[in-house]
């Protein structure tokens, strides 16, 4: 994947959470997804899978008391990191 293709991919993803727009995630997520989220301390929780990463993120980007701001974004290839 080129740097190109992960940044717009990731700008989608934050898109997301800016707009409060679940329905982003749709086909944006792969089949093998894996993610591993801080809660609860202090081993955090894995979620493996397509279907299980959607419905998290979904949730988080409905969710209007949230709030997601973008400070930097630094892409690699196919690695890109969101600060």
């Amino acid at each position: 994947m080129q740097a190109n293709e992960t940044s717009a991919i990731v700008h989608r993803f934050n898109q997301a959470f800016l707009d409060h727009d679940p329905a982003i995630f749709e086909g944006l997520i792969a089949p093998d997804c894996v993610m591993e989220s801080i809660q609860p301390a202090p081993d955090g929780t894995r979620y493996e899978g397509y279907e299980v990463n959607l419905t998290f993120w979904q949730s988080m980007a409905a969710d209007r008391v949230n709030r997601f701001e973008v400070e930097d974004t630094f892409v690699m290839g196919d690695r890109a990191n969101v600060r």
